[in-house]
């Protein structure tokens, strides 16, 4: 079955958005940030020319990827990964969760 992208992304999106939330509001970083981290990695390396036509690792693959950037993001303007409402973005709580 080959995979339809703009499904994935999509689905990635809306999949990684609260996946990132959830390590962060869970004060679980040390494992959110290693298992997406490796997880985009070894898909790149081994993964890359099955992701056409394996839908189900391509929505993970994007999930991750994105929750990455978000992790790589949030860190790099905050200088560290705060609680959300440390930092006054409260209303990431109510909406993930």
């Amino acid at each position: 079955m080959a995979t339809t992208w703009w499904e994935a992304i999509q689905a990635g999106i809306v999949y990684g958005f609260p996946n990132f939330c959830i390590f962060i509001g869970g004060k679980t970083l040390t494992l959110g940030l290693p298992y997406a981290t490796s997880f985009v990695i070894i898909t790149l390396i081994w993964g890359r020319k099955k992701l056409a036509q394996q839908p189900v690792p391509a929505f993970f693959f994007i999930a991750c990827l994105f929750a990455f950037l978000l992790f790589a993001g949030g860190g790099l303007y905050w200088g560290g990964f705060p609680q959300f409402s440390d930092v006054g973005l409260t209303w990431v709580v109510h909406t993930a969760f």
